[in-house]
């Protein structure tokens, strides 16, 4: 977990995110994610922790990340061993 993140940091990343998100169309479809196999940051482990406090949807938060769904369970169940 990150110990100091400045906020104005950690808002510019999710805001990357987002307009990433959502510039990407539906119509494109990728035989495996675009993160697939990439190692997992910081401020990523942060955010994946916050969406499932928040209960998103695991598909949801697998488009947000770029990786598939078994990456994002695998993580949370990661990070949330090492709490």
């Amino acid at each position: 977990m990150p110990k100091k993140l400045g906020i104005f940091y950690l808002l510019f990343c999710v805001s990357l995110r987002i307009m990433n998100f959502f510039s990407q169309t539906s119509k494109h479809k990728k035989s495996s994610p675009k993160r697939a196999y990439m190692p997992w940051n910081e401020i990523d482990d942060a955010i994946l922790l916050r969406m499932h406090k928040c209960k998103m949807a695991k598909t949801r938060m697998a488009r947000f990340f770029e990786r598939s769904v078994g990456a994002i369970n695998s993580r949370i169940e990661k990070l949330t061993e090492e709490m």
